[in-house]
């Protein structure tokens, strides 16, 4: 057993070593400050030189990306006309095929109507009820421009404004319409006029007027501005796109098309090699190249 002694000398001797301990860490603290005082600017040193070097090579690399991107640009050129050729060819292909893209149906729904405009009701049991609607096409008043490449129509249709209740509304497809990389497809929640299943590529809503006749007025007085740019540059691509098709009249390029459709099966369609039409465009290669 201790005695009081005992515990007495104990915390004497723990108090000189805390002392020490203290003591000694205080002398290696100062210690490491000097080492941190030595070594930081060295390091800042360092940093400044590991910067520059980052930078020079950071400059580098952007002569490199500038110079070979310069060298690229030829060929980039060259690739996209490539590309060009190519939706001139699937554009010529569905023509070829009787594609009915510039068939335009432009109608509304409504009820059906007697001659007074009053609507025709059904008797069901002992009730006159309302009847389903129908499509009601829209007549058109006016063919804007049209070729082989492109028709645009124009059509007076009605919209639920408090005032200005009729629109004059442009509907148009074209072949060549992705070409010319332009959009006038803006449609309004207040017109009725719908097109579904046509989906045309230019359909908007050029004025808004009181009555049908302002709208006749509004259509024969800026008949020659509108779209005018739009169908300029279809004129300008009709040329460029003839002359693609032209100088594309070859077994070369008909086999380069056909590769071009294995390609996107096989690389850019999700599973597209497991397809009824990746066996078509097979079968056609196989012909095209005397295999058969």
């Amino acid at each position: 057993m201790i005695s009081i002694q005992d515990k007495q000398k104990a915390s004497d001797e723990l108090d000189k070593l805390n002392q020490m301990k203290e003591e000694e860490i205080k002398v290696l603290n100062k210690e490491i400050s000097e080492i941190r005082d030595k070594y930081r600017d060295m390091i800042d040193e360092l940093k400044q030189v590991e910067r520059k070097k980052i930078n020079d090579v950071e400059q580098r690399i952007l002569l490199t990306t500038e110079e070979i991107d310069a060298m690229k640009e030829p060929h980039c050129k060259v690739i996209s006309e490539y590309h060009f050729i190519m939706e001139c060819l699937r554009i010529k292909e569905l023509i070829d095929e009787g594609d009915t893209t510039l068939d335009i149906l432009v109608y509304e729904f409504d009820y059906p109507r007697d001659e007074k405009g009053e609507i025709k009701h059904v008797l069901e049991g002992n009730c006159w009820c309302y009847p389903d609607k129908i499509r009601i096409p829209y007549e058109p008043i006016d063919t804007l421009f049209e070729d082989k490449y492109c028709k645009i129509i124009v059509y007076i249709t009605k919209n639920d404004r408090p005032k200005n209740k009729f629109a004059l509304t442009i509907v148009g497809n074209s072949f060549l319409h992705a070409l010319l990389k332009e959009d006038f497809s803006t449609y309004s929640y207040r017109a009725s006029a719908r097109t579904e299943p046509t989906f045309p590529n230019i359909h908007f809503c050029n004025a808004y007027k009181p009555t049908s006749e302002d709208i006749q007025k509004y259509y024969k007085k800026t008949k020659d501005t509108i779209l005018s740019d739009y169908i300029k540059a279809h004129k300008k691509m009709q040329q460029r796109y003839e002359e693609i098709i032209k100088a594309t009249d070859t077994l070369e390029w008909e086999i380069q098309f056909w590769l071009d459709k294995k390609d996107y099966y096989e690389n850019y369609y999700n599973r597209g090699a497991e397809l009824e039409e990746y066996q078509v465009v097979l079968k056609k290669l196989k012909e095209l190249r005397g295999e058969t």
